[in-house]
């Protein structure tokens, strides 16, 4: 009995002699990882506790302006949204430069005018809800001016009031005249402004750059029958910016006749769609071709005259009715057909009705 009494004994000092140190040790490194650990992420502070609650408290929002870059006297106008909050059922309050304008319940959209030239405009707003949620934005929005204004490449008769339109396939020029006022509160030089052009959306670049006021395109839109425009003008340091468009509409040339008497010369201020004529009528026709790409003179105006229907061999603008060798019956009808042997879509026709003289005899009765 004493010797396996001795065994079990020598049999526990070696068991606790090779595996306790080992478990020790094992305890040790587990409350040094967990003290590490409780090191590399310390309890947070009041302030980083308060700081997430304004955070989770916060309502997001973000502000668009109408236009993005207003004229001088503009209206503008401000749109709110929040992707996780109805604006419509919270109290939102607008200032302009600090100033507050207005407050109530759902007002998602503000309106203003637009600060003068060069003079920026501070937008501001809160949004509260009544679960103690708040959100805050901002928007500067500084006035500055770019104009555009078009001429087309056609003809038009001297002393004409009216503008020169583009006909299909005309060259029409955009020029862009800039009011924009740098960070030094100074005027800029068109020379020292950034122009991108685009032609119906699309960029122009090689029509785009430094100095570039003006812009020019072939009128090639055959469905739209007209372009959009727009340029965008910028300082070198994008501190001020704005930017216009014009919607340019395609006409079709057109003819007009006027009265050129021997007597009186030519009628320009008159257009006449009909004519009184006699035998001894030393009166000639003559054809204005509105909005063509070329001069009335040109060779590349092609003119057909007709009268009731029966070419006559005229080649240019002017009908003189005394040198026709067959001259038109008192109730004939001349027409003009004006074609472009150079671009096949501009082309127009008209016609003049000839009536005969009458005289007015007065009767009296005793």
């Amino acid at each position: 009995m004493k010797r396996k009494f001795l065994i079990k004994a020598f049999v526990l000092i070696f068991v606790a002699l090779v595996f306790l140190p080992s478990i020790s040790f094992a305890q040790t490194n587990s409350l040094n990882s967990n003290e590490d650990q409780n090191s590399s992420n310390p309890a947070p502070t009041i302030d980083q506790i308060k700081a997430l609650q304004t955070a989770m408290n916060k309502i997001e929002i973000s502000m668009s302006a109408s236009p993005e870059l207003p004229k001088p006297g503009q209206l503008v106008t401000v749109t709110l949204s929040s992707p996780g909050s109805d604006l419509l059922t919270e109290t939102i309050s607008w200032y302009l430069n600090g100033k507050l304008v207005d407050s109530k319940r759902g007002l998602n959209k503000f309106s203003f005018t637009a600060s003068s030239l060069g003079k920026t405009t501070l937008v501001s707003v809160t949004v509260t809800n009544d679960g103690g949620q708040a959100g805050e934005a901002s928007l500067s929005l500084k006035s500055n001016e770019v104009v555009l204004i078009w001429e087309a490449d056609s003809y038009v008769p001297p002393f004409y009031k009216g503008k020169a339109l583009p006909p299909m396939n005309g060259i029409v020029r955009t020029i862009a005249i800039p009011e924009v006022i740098g960070p030094v509160g100074k005027k800029v030089s068109p020379n020292n402004l950034n122009f991108n052009w685009k032609l119906n959306g699309a960029y122009k670049k090689n029509d785009s750059g430094v100095g570039k006021d003006s812009f020019y395109y072939i009128d090639d839109q055959y469905v739209t029958n007209g372009n959009l425009v727009s340029v965008e003008v910028s300082t070198f340091d994008g501190s001020a910016s704005a930017k216009d468009s014009t919607y340019i509409k395609q006409f079709a040339p057109k003819i007009l006749f006027y009265s050129d008497n021997i007597t009186l010369g030519r009628l320009n201020n008159l257009a006449i769609n009909s004519f009184i004529y006699t035998s001894d009528t030393m009166t000639k026709i003559s054809a204005e071709p509105y909005f063509f790409s070329y001069h009335r003179t040109s060779p590349n105006l092609q003119y057909s005259w007709q009268i009731d229907g029966t070419t006559v061999t005229l080649y240019g603008p002017v009908m003189d009715l005394s040198k026709l060798s067959s001259g038109p019956s008192l109730f004939s009808s001349i027409t003009l057909n004006i074609k472009n042997s150079v671009n096949f879509l501009q082309g127009a026709g008209g016609s003049i009705g000839l009536k005969p003289e009458t005289t007015n005899t007065e009767t009296t009765s005793n």
